[in-house]
């Protein structure tokens, strides 16, 4: 087992139209404890100056760093292939990727080398996350956390359990991953799901019986205001349509092949998340106002789903 110091990271930053706030995660990656950190950041095509902003950063703080490299390219190409990029890039034995608007803690590193090199057999670790808000005065707001305790409990299993938890509870613990990068790069992002990179990552990392542990310490703040593929500062739409063409082509591909159809449960939740998707999209043509959302609402009331998981807990 590697001594702690002797671990090279490579922290992977990913950036799209992110001028705004990739200074703010660039530097919490500066004052992090642990300084044995390579620095990768890889703009996917951004359309404003993205880029620029990047290079006058590195220009800066070079220094502070083993080895800096800004990757960009002519056109977007989706967040898996920005990824890839970055796997391939990377010089490091651990990888920890963060969104360009995200924020790591000053331990953040040093927390999860410390726990790999104490821990056998890891290849991939999550730890706790908060998120947070930006105020107009610029100062930052923590509005909780991510993934609650009974979450990370009910994850702590084998990968096949964890695989059928992790589809089944929806959470999302990408923005706290820490993982070894060959490992990583054998695993690989899946590019023709374009607009999210994640969810099939760890499906294929869990199916493959690979344990996705847990470190319980926070090590990140997720940006939670703001604009990204899935997020909007002043959301005018119940779903991005894109974004939800590809999560239904994913679901089609890789989640329905694992449950047979007598798996009544998951079968009764992923039809109701269906119809609610065509009665916002096709109904509702989409679009968010007052109104709109008190139909839904009501909408979602009826939906039997609900009416399963009330009758559940009460039996």
């Amino acid at each position: 087992m590697a001594k702690k110091n002797d671990l090279f990271v490579t922290v992977g930053v990913l950036a799209y139209n992110s001028a705004a706030t990739v200074l703010e995660t660039l530097e919490s990656i500066a004052v992090q404890t642990y300084k044995n950190i390579e620095l990768i950041v890889c703009d996917d095509g951004s359309k404003d100056n993205t880029a620029e902003v990047v290079r006058s950063w590195i220009a800066l703080n070079k220094r502070l760093f083993v080895r800096v490299e800004l990757l960009t390219v002519e056109e977007n190409t989706g967040t898996p292939a920005n990824c890839n990029r970055l796997l391939r890039a990377a010089k490091g034995e651990w990888l920890k990727i963060i969104a360009a608007d995200d924020i790591l803690l000053p331990q953040c590193i040093e927390d999860f080398v410390d726990y790999v090199c104490r821990t056998a057999n890891v290849k991939i670790v999550y730890s706790n996350y908060n998120c947070f808000i930006k105020e107009n005065d610029g100062t930052i707001r923590i509005t909780g956390a991510k993934i609650s305790e009974e979450v990370n409990e009910l994850f702590d299993r084998d990968a096949q359990t964890q695989l059928y938890t992790y589809i089944e509870q929806g959470f999302n613990i990408s923005p706290a991953v820490f993982m070894e990068l060959e490992f990583a790069r054998s695993i690989g992002f899946i590019e023709k799901y374009k607009v999210f990179e994640d969810t099939p990552f760890y499906v294929k990392v869990l199916q493959g019986g690979t344990k996705i542990y847990h470190l319980d310490k926070d090590t990140v703040l997720y940006r939670s205001d703001g604009d990204s593929v899935t997020r909007e500062k002043h959301r005018t739409h119940f779903f991005k349509r894109p974004f939800y063409d590809y999560i239904l082509l994913f679901r089609k591909e890789m989640i329905y092949p694992l449950y047979p159809w007598y798996k009544i449960s998951f079968w009764i939740q992923e039809i109701s998340f269906l119809s609610n998707v065509y009665f916002s999209i096709h109904v509702l043509r989409n679009e968010r106002n007052v109104l709109t959302q008190t139909i839904y609402n009501i909408y979602k009331i009826l939906n039997p789903y609900y009416l399963y998981i009330f009758l559940k807990r009460k039996l």
